[in-house]
């Protein structure tokens, strides 16, 4: 039975195993001149980019034709950045309830307040927080056999002097200890971020960009692939019902 059960499980691991390539954004530019997509060691330049808002929050629409999975045509990405400001904050028995979202209108990608047209001055107030998810991807793959879907966020760089704390989560945050210049903010590839400044009072003097994402690809599955699991599972129920009968 043992013998017959690995087998089993490499049956439905082949049927289903689909190796995707990983398309990474690195370092979403702070001016919204992105920086190129990375695929099996590939470059791939600057993905369009525009603007606009929902409500509160700036939506940022990024779309790209180009072989981005690492086959032989090109393919077609779109999706959407949502961002949204949230001011005033506030922390109690280790949750973050957040404040009144703000609206800001704007191509460039500094993460706090609304970028003003000098980075220097463009920081994270304190007590404001902001999230960041991705939606409405549309994907045309080349070769028609795989899709795509969204990973999670990786990390984002502070600019801003001294170590400061930042909550990543509401209900039960996790705190993230970030040092000076450059230093990055890990965001453990979380499919939807909140970030909010630990400094209530003062200055915050926190800028955050270069965001890196990353969305992966994989095969869909061909018609042999469910034959082959309806078959697992038709054998699997005839010897677990023999093994019921002796």
């Amino acid at each position: 039975m043992k013998i017959t059960t690995t087998v089993l499980a490499g049956l439905f691991g082949t049927a289903l195993a689909s190796q995707g390539a990983v398309l990474n954004f690195n370092s979403l530019d702070a001016d919204g001149a992105q920086s190129s997509a990375n695929v099996d060691g590939g470059n791939i330049e600057a993905f369009d980019l525009s603007s606009g808002t929902d409500g509160n929050s700036t939506v940022f629409t990024l779309s790209k034709t180009a072989n981005l999975d690492g086959g032989a045509l090109d393919d077609t990405l779109s999706f959407e950045l949502v961002y949204t400001i949230y001011t005033g904050s506030s922390f109690s028995d280790g949750d973050v309830t957040l404040g009144s979202s703000v609206a800001i209108a704007t191509s460039n990608l500094h993460f706090g307040q609304g970028y003003t047209g000098d980075p220097d001055t463009n920081f994270l107030e304190p007590g404001n927080s902001f999230t960041l998810s991705i939606r409405n991807i549309s994907y045309t793959d080349g070769e028609g056999d795989e899709t795509m879907t969204f990973v999670g966020f990786n990390h984002m760089s502070k600019f801003g002097a001294g170590t400061e704390d930042f909550y990543l989560g509401t209900i039960g945050y996790t705190t993230v200890s970030v040092g000076g210049t450059g230093a990055e903010v890990n965001l453990g590839g979380l499919t939807d971020v909140t970030l909010t400044t630990s400094i209530t009072a003062g200055t915050a003097n926190q800028r955050l960009r270069d965001l890196d994402f990353s969305f992966e690809t994989a095969a869909v599955p061909e018609p042999s692939s469910f034959a082959l699991l309806a078959g697992c599972f038709a054998l699997t129920s005839i010897m677990v019902r023999r093994r019921r009968v002796h």
